[in-house]
């Protein structure tokens, strides 16, 4: 026999991946979740954070700078009613895309759907820790279930949420 290799048995070789999860990473206190746990959501919260600005939001921004621009452009640096010197047309400009609600709400939303992501993390799944039929099983379920939300359903849902009011003509 040769000693080098170790094949244990099929009766000791569990394959069940969430038991092995389970069994390595759970704590067992209810009240704090385990940071691989944490982990997980922060990184499903920051790829959703990440698709709507790379996407949707950048497309909205890049949209209202160039109206503000040409708003700029008419009414800092080519009236003549204002007569402004080069320096007070670009202060005019600065302040004129510095003060814009729609930037500003377009910086806000981002915001807002990491408040509501979480918010809805919690009410899903980290509220069940707090109760008394708690399962270490069930609660790793529900936090599957949740990740698989938030990347089918929840990305596209604040996708067509932000289309809806910054791209709206």
């Amino acid at each position: 026999m040769n000693s080098y290799f170790f094949i244990p048995k099929e009766s000791t070789m569990n394959n069940d991946y969430l038991a092995q999860r389970n069994a390595l990473h759970y704590r067992g206190n209810i009240e704090t979740l385990h940071p691989l746990f944490e982990t997980e959501f922060k990184n499903g919260q920051n790829s959703i954070l990440n698709f709507l600005d790379n996407t949707i939001l950048a497309k909205a921004k890049f949209q209202r700078l160039k109206k503000l621009y040409s708003l700029s452009a008419e009414k800092c640096f080519n009236n003549q009613a204002n007569n402004y010197t080069f320096s007070e047309a670009q202060v005019c400009e600065e302040t004129l895309i510095e003060k814009d609600p729609i930037l500003v709400n377009i910086e806000e939303f981002k915001k807002e759907v990491s408040v509501r992501i979480l918010d809805n993390y919690e009410k899903f799944a980290k509220n069940y820790t707090k109760t008394k039929n708690f399962s270490v099983d069930l609660f790793e379920q529900k936090h599957r279930n949740y990740l698989n939300r938030l990347n089918i359903y929840d990305r596209y849902l604040y996708y067509f949420l932000a289309s809806g009011l910054f791209l709206a003509n």
